[in-house]
């Protein structure tokens, strides 16, 4: 398994006003980093068997081929909404007053730019009810002889996206560092005091 580690620099953050809210919110990117981390394993473990109709694997945890073949792309999703809720959590702290806006919007610029297709492909995610009728933002007429819905070209989660071109997102390991390393500049970017500590944790006892 690949394991994406944080460093928080401290335990605790200095002249920051609303101390509880912002630490909120950098819980709520470890988190969504352990999120994506977890998803892009099982989306990795779930291809590397071709499960086939019929087969011994299709059967061996009771589940129909069509809901087990339905597996990678339910990690792919994970991970996507996982990396569209640190980018969009790293936007608002580069909007909040007290915080040193510059540093974050630059991790928030470097991971938009990364992973340019996220958003629209995350935005065709939750509304393939419009994508599937040849609808795009605003509910405007997709100018496009083909619609991709849901697709996996490789490790490429696919769409048509909003103004009728293919939008993909990596499900890589490249994909989440983006996101590791987005939240480390974001990390970075405040001041701690006390001693630094790294995340995800290991089980109490464990070495």
């Amino acid at each position: 398994m690949h394991i994406f580690t944080l460093r928080y620099p401290g335990t605790n953050l200095d002249g920051v006003a609303d101390v509880r809210t912002v630490m909120t919110q950098l819980a709520t990117l470890e988190c969504s980093l352990a999120d994506a981390a977890v998803a892009l394993d099982l989306f990795e473990k779930s291809r590397a068997i071709p499960v086939l109709p019929g087969s011994d694997q299709a059967n061996a945890s009771d589940m129909p081929y069509g809901y087990t073949r339905r597996l990678p792309f339910i990690f792919a999703h994970t991970v996507v909404y996982a990396l569209d809720a640190i980018s969009k959590t790293i936007g608002v702290l580069a909007k909040t007053s007290g915080l040193p806006n510059s540093d974050i919007q630059k991790a928030y610029d470097d991971f938009k730019a990364a992973l340019p297709n996220l958003l629209l492909v995350r935005n065709s995610a939750h509304h393939v009810e419009d994508r599937a009728r040849g609808l795009g933002k605003g509910q405007v007429p997709l100018q496009t002889p083909f619609l991709s819905i849901s697709n996996l070209i490789d490790n490429r989660l696919n769409y048509t996206v909003e103004d009728g071109s293919q939008g993909e997102v990596e499900i890589t390991k490249n994909s989440v560092e983006v996101a590791q390393q987005a939240i480390q500049q974001t990390f970075n970017a405040l001041s701690w005091s006390g001693p630094s500590w790294d995340a995800p944790m290991s089980f109490p006892g464990s070495k």
